[in-house]
């Protein structure tokens, strides 16, 4: 893991790690836990409310392309490299995925601002500084949200305690939600609702236009995984070891799937089952219905950030060995594995018949998708952000520690 990254906050991490021990005493079997009554905040009580069934079609831009989250892009990509097309220099490291809407490219960076480009030319728009650190806030204050956009609205969230909703094409303020904790998770916005995590335990979910709180769920610890919404529920990891998934009707826990580890990849949905890494260095398989475990499969190390990308039957991911694996998604079987130089903490997209990552050695890399042979690679500067690439209309759009995010054709 990046420097910083690991030097993040040792108190803060140390209160995490006893607050995950003796939340998780007994965590040495995997099982699905239920439980018949959830905890929910002091937001007002929606659950009458009949809300449309999310559908990736009714959503916006995001983490992981769709609110489902498979890291399947709609658009063309690049098979054969040209070279750069742009570059621009932000001077600090862009720790977010881009997301592109509307001709425009926004990403975080770890200077504390929110940017805005011109996704052909590479130009700025706008940027957009978070608020000054709260008392108490271990490590740097920055961007580590990939922000949702949907309509003239792009939504992040900060260390600093605050979801934002800004204007896409001026950058100015629409509204703030403040909570306790940070907003470290990637928002996701179906039907004008606006899902978020936090580390304070909650997961929420606020009205697009206004930013009212609608519901929430607690959880049992921090929660710094995306969540992802399909089938009537929301799913999403959690510092417990778990894998939550809650009814979007009742608001209620539907079922909770244990790992060995903390859960800071965010699931994938697709058919019907959910896809996750765990800290404890296994991708799991989970039916989406009953929170049975349909399969797990071993990496070499842990599963940090690295959130799987599902199409063609296979359920790609990256992990802290330094590889990307192809898992097929009816047996839990290894397709091929793709071994890169450094740690792959960023999150594999595909498109076509190509999948795009980074990884910590400096390279960002396309693999055939059903063989994981080489097409190309990219190296930057330095080591690319979590994050990961996202390919948009024909180009690759990338964040790198050296400062710079990069659009390759």
């Amino acid at each position: 893991m990046v420097d910083f990254e690991r030097r993040f906050s040792r108190g803060l991490w140390a209160s995490r790690l006893v607050m995950a021990i003796g939340l998780g005493m007994g965590l040495g079997l995997l099982a699905c836990v239920s439980v018949s009554k959830p905890r929910h905040g002091d937001g007002p009580d929606t659950r009458h409310l009949k809300y449309p069934q999310p559908v990736p079609n009714s959503a916006g831009a995001m983490f992981r392309e769709d609110p489902c989250r498979t890291g399947v892009c709609k658009t063309r990509g690049v098979p054969k490299l040209t070279g750069v097309k742009w570059e621009f220099d932000t001077k600090e490291w862009v720790h977010t995925a881009p997301t592109i809407a509307d001709g425009i490219v926004c990403f975080g960076v770890v200077d504390r601002c929110l940017y805005a480009l011109d996704a052909t030319t590479g130009e700025l728009k706008w940027r957009f500084m978070i608020a000054p650190p709260r008392v108490g806030l271990h490590g740097r204050n920055y961007v580590k949200s990939t922000p949702a956009v949907a309509g003239d609205l792009v939504c992040f969230g900060g260390r600093d305690g605050r979801l934002y909703a800004l204007d896409l094409q001026t950058g100015k303020k629409k509204w703030e939600f403040r909570i306790r904790g940070e907003v470290n998770a990637s928002p996701a916005i179906v039907d004008g609702l606006v899902y978020f995590c936090s580390t304070d335990h909650y997961l929420r979910v606020l009205d697009l236009e206004t930013g009212q709180e609608l519901w929430n769920f607690e959880a049992r610890s921090w929660i710094e995984s995306s969540p992802a919404i399909g089938d009537g529920v929301v799913c999403f990891g959690c510092g417990d070891g778990s894998l939550y998934a809650v009814d979007l009707e009742t608001h209620e826990e539907k079922w909770r799937f244990l790992t060995r580890g903390w859960v800071d990849s965010s699931p994938a949905i697709s058919e019907g089952v959910v896809y996750v890494g765990s800290r404890d260095a296994n991708v799991y398989a989970v039916d989406l219905r009953t929170g049975k475990e349909k399969w797990r499969f071993p990496t070499g190390e842990q599963i940090v950030y690295s959130s799987p990308a599902v199409a063609r039957g296979l359920a790609l991911i990256g992990s802290c060995d330094g590889s990307v694996y192809a898992i097929e998604c009816e047996t839990g079987k290894q397709r091929w594995s793709f071994p890169t130089g450094d740690s792959v903490c960023s999150s594999p997209v595909i498109s076509g018949e190509v999948v795009y990552f980074s990884s910590d050695d400096g390279h960002v890399y396309a693999a055939n998708l059903k063989t994981g042979k080489e097409q190309w690679r990219f190296r930057a500067k330095k080591e690319a952000g979590h994050g990961g690439p996202v390919v948009y209309e024909g180009v690759v759009y990338y964040g790198s520690r050296d400062g710079y995010l990069y659009a390759l054709h």
